[in-house]
């Protein structure tokens, strides 16, 4: 590793008014899962939470297109809640999953970069479909997490408008710009392919949740070239290794209800917050997120998610890696402007 590569791993970013979209993720997430954990109903805080991933979404553009962006992509996490929750209430099968799971990876990557979303890429997608059928439902749990996903849409879509309202300095960026088309295709081939991979390796090994490699697998696929790419692979391991120790520390006496949602709430107003400066920071509250949304209760439980979060990451970093490599030359092929004939 070269040093200009260890600098770019370790340098973090200016904050850059990082606490304002950090406080709308995190107003958003808290306001949903305090309100259950109230209610006596925490373990429904799973399905409202997807709804309220939107408002990662737009943190840079100006209003009324940050709006229009959550809405869109709102809409469709609460479709990948409704539909993966209806799959497992039908007792589909890990394979299927899996298989659905990949296809949702390649084509949450092509409406992202048609569209222009930021953040890019089918992260959320991805995350909230494999999630979401991976918990136990029943028939009667569909229209239920459907109404509490939409729920927590509608309440992060308010959170943004009133903070729009406040925001005293705006400094907005412009769109980005959209990747070519035969990127696109090649950029969904490979999450099509790094996702399914690592999800039926894992499937195979007997890990109980295949999601967090495929999720891995897909995230490094953004980046601007094969270096950015394989250097956000290195920041998912390294901040999910040092994020399940803080899941540990954090969980090892788990918190009441009330308590663990106003803990994740925290941690994605901190994830929010480090996004954008350092990603393998990040890590060190999503890695906690993820593995306080399975509610370990005992020491044995935690320990156990943090070993199949810890290998799961592995696998699907491996994987992607892999793949970045080999499709290379192919991704700077597609990344340049066909010549115009004149």
């Amino acid at each position: 590793m070269t040093t200009t590569t260890l600098r770019r791993f370790w340098h973090v970013a200016p904050h850059a008014g990082a606490h304002l979209p950090a406080l709308r993720m995190g107003i958003s997430a808290a306001g949903p899962l305090v309100v259950l954990a109230l209610a006596g109903r925490p373990g429904w805080g799973a399905w409202a939470l997807f709804g309220t991933l939107t408002a990662a979404y737009g943190r840079s553009a100006p209003p009324p297109r940050r709006l229009r962006m959550q809405a869109v992509v709102g809409l469709l996490l609460v479709a990948m809640v409704v539909t993966a929750t209806a799959l497992a209430a039908a007792g589909t099968p890990g394979s299927v999953l899996v298989l659905c799971t990949a296809l949702v990876a390649a084509a949450g990557t092509v409406v992202a970069d048609r569209s222009r979303w930021s953040p890019p890429g089918s992260l959320f997608p991805v995350f909230t479909f494999s999630a979401c059928g991976a918990l136990p439902a029943t028939a009667a749990d569909v229209p239920r997490a459907a109404a509490l996903s939409a729920a927590g849409l509608a309440w992060a879509l308010l959170v943004t408008a009133a903070g729009d309202r406040l925001r005293p300095t705006p400094s907005y960026a412009a769109a980005p710009a959209r990747p070519s088309a035969r990127l696109t295709a090649v950029h969904a081939v490979v999450c099509l392919v790094a996702a399914g991979v690592a999800g039926a390796v894992a499937l195979a090994a007997g890990w109980q949740h295949p999601g967090w490699a495929m999720v891995a697998a897909v995230v490094p696929v953004v980046g601007p070239s094969t270096g950015g790419q394989l250097l956000r692979a290195g920041h998912r391991l390294a901040g999910t290794l040092c994020g399940v120790l803080v899941a540990g520390a954090l969980f090892w006496h788990a918190p009441g209800p009330l308590a663990g949602a106003l803990l994740l709430g925290a941690l994605l107003f901190g994830a929010e917050l480090l996004i954008a400066r350092n990603y393998a920071l990040a890590l060190l509250c999503v890695t906690p997120v993820t593995i306080g949304m399975a509610r370990p209760g005992r020491p044995g439980e935690l320990l156990a998610l943090m070993a199949d979060r810890a290998a799961e990451t592995a696998l699907g970093v491996a994987v992607v890696a892999v793949l970045v490599l080999a499709t290379h030359r192919l991704r700077v092929s597609a990344a340049t402007p066909a010549p115009s004939g004149r």
